[in-house]
């Protein structure tokens, strides 16, 4: 049986350490998609000596629980920020799935009809960097977009960061 607590734990620890760097050493990071694989770093470092990071899927698929722009399950209009059946599907920045179901989902559905058998996103991370370049009306279409897929029950999202940084 899995800690989930622990993974939490790890997660919000290297979130933690994502925003210490962040504060102090701001331009480290030239955009948004600098602090993605920074965090995954942090987190794959903590957890890749864990036994059950690496895993096997219902489709025999041997993996590993952190993946980068893991998509929703649920479709939208990302323009218009709102659920849309024939619209595209979301991605989180960051995922881990949940180690307790993985042996009894996909790795990835094939069709439409089975998205639901995919993963469990046990834990989503959503970040956002906002500059003197950037609107305000940007920075909040941007945000609520996070927060859209970070909250719709149909993703499965059982811990849920959004994760705002500001520079300038």
């Amino acid at each position: 049986m899995v800690d989930e607590q622990r993974i939490v734990d790890v997660v919000e620890h290297c979130i933690d350490d994502l925003v210490k760097t962040f504060l102090a050493t701001p331009y480290w990071f030239y955009t948004e998609n600098d602090l993605h694989p920074y965090l995954y770093n942090l987190i794959h470092k903590e957890l890749a000596s864990s036994k059950f990071y690496i895993c096997k899927t219902l489709d025999g698929k041997n993996s590993i629980l952190l993946h980068k722009e893991y998509p929703t399950k649920e479709r939208y209009s990302q323009k218009h920020l709102e659920i849309n059946p024939k619209g595209k599907r979301g991605h989180f920045d960051l995922c881990l799935w949940n180690p307790e179901l993985v042996s009894q989902r996909l790795f990835r559905a094939k069709l439409t009809k089975d998205i639901e058998k995919e993963q469990q996103t046990f834990i989503a991370i959503e970040l956002n960097l906002v500059e003197a370049n950037a609107s305000l009306d940007q920075a909040i279409h941007h945000t609520k977009w996070d927060l859209l897929k970070l909250t719709k029950q149909t993703n499965e999202v059982e811990h849920g960061y959004a994760l705002f940084f500001v520079r300038e």
